[in-house]
Order: structure tokens, then sequence, then C-alpha cells
């Protein structure tokens, strides 16, 4: 998804709410209507393409008496407006605690056993980086390689830092770090299984 933003608007939020109205009751002769109305919505950061909050409308049902037909549009248009302002002050809130990026950097993993391993390696890897307000997504997934999107508050240089530090500790996992001109990698090294005697 990222590819399909304009530049402009990649380091942006998206709110998308949906309001079903529907007519519940219709009396011409004394000129009431009545409607019900429900709907949800959700915001997504760009950059990350995560869902970062999502909100449910309550049900509401109204009934408008005495209105002009010509005149329903403008007050059906006031309530749905109306509906989703008290949600926005979480949304508020949710806004003022994203944590910073300030890059996106792409690394592959190669020579991984299973998706555990995938799975260890990118838990282990946000934990370390919480100071980059790091965060990582597995974009695409081989039988030997996979594809993984890293957002933080950090450069390159400290990324590399930061494998570096993961391939010297002593873990379940034992990784080499790749890079090379055009790709940041790590491989996986396979524990060496002492030969019976």
């Amino acid at each position: 998804m990222i590819s399909d933003i304009p530049e402009v608007f990649v380091n942006s939020l998206y709110l998308k709410i949906e309001i079903k109205i529907e007519k519940t009751s219709n009396k011409k002769s004394t000129k009431e209507y009545q409607f019900s109305f429900s709907g949800g919505g959700y915001l997504l950061d760009l950059q990350s393409n995560n869902v970062l909050s999502s909100l449910i409308l309550s049900e509401e049902k109204k009934k408008y008496r005495n209105l002009d037909y010509s005149k329903l549009s403008t007050v059906l248009a006031n309530h749905i407006y109306r509906m989703p302002l008290i949600d926005f002050q979480n949304l508020k809130k949710t806004i003022k605690n994203i944590p910073p990026i300030n890059s996106i950097h792409r690394l592959s993993l190669f020579d991984f056993s299973n998706m555990q391993d995938v799975d260890s390696f990118l838990s282990i890897l946000k934990g370390r980086g919480i100071k980059y307000s790091l965060n990582a997504r597995l974009e695409s997934l081989g039988t030997n390689r996979a594809e993984v999107v890293i957002f933080m508050d950090g450069e390159i240089a400290d990324l590399k830092s930061l494998l570096s530090t993961l391939a010297a500790a002593k873990n379940d996992l034992q990784l080499e770090v790749i890079d090379t001109d055009n790709n940041l990698g790590v491989k996986f090294i396979k524990p060496q299984v002492p030969e019976s005697l």
C-alpha cells in the first residue's frame, strides 16, 4: 500500500467513517419521518498501514415531525455530521500517543527454519528497538526469504547497530548481518548438531 500513496500523504492519517441510514417510518400526511442510524470507522496510519483506533457508533433512532420533505436532506446531513463528534476526543488522544517515526527501511531475512524463527526475530527486534519507537511488519514471505518493513525514529545507522547487537547477543536465534550496497539483511545460522560417536 505504501507505494500507492502519493509522497505528500505518506506521513499522514486516514480516517474512514461509514454511517448506515435506514428509513423506518414515513407518514406523508403528518410530515413525519423516522430513521435509524448506525455505523463505525477507523483511523489508519498511512505510513505503517496500521489501524490505530476504531470506533463503533451507537445505534440511534430519530423521529422528525412537521418537516417538509425539501428540508429532510439538510436535517439528516446535520445529524450525520454530529454523530462521531463525541468519539473524536478519543481519536485526539490516540493521535497524541502515536510514536514518532522519521524513517522507513527494508530488511531481508534469509535461511530461517520456519515461521516461528521469523516471529521470534521480529519480537526481539521490536523489544530491543523500543527506544527508536521501532515497529516491524512482515511484507512478504517465501521459502528461504522474507521481506520486512521497519518503521523507526532513527536512521539506517541506528538500525545497523541494533542488528549487530542482536547478532552478537546469546539468543536462541543465531544471526549474521548482511550489509551490502543495495541490501540490508539478516541470515539465520542453523545451530551445529554434534556428531554422535
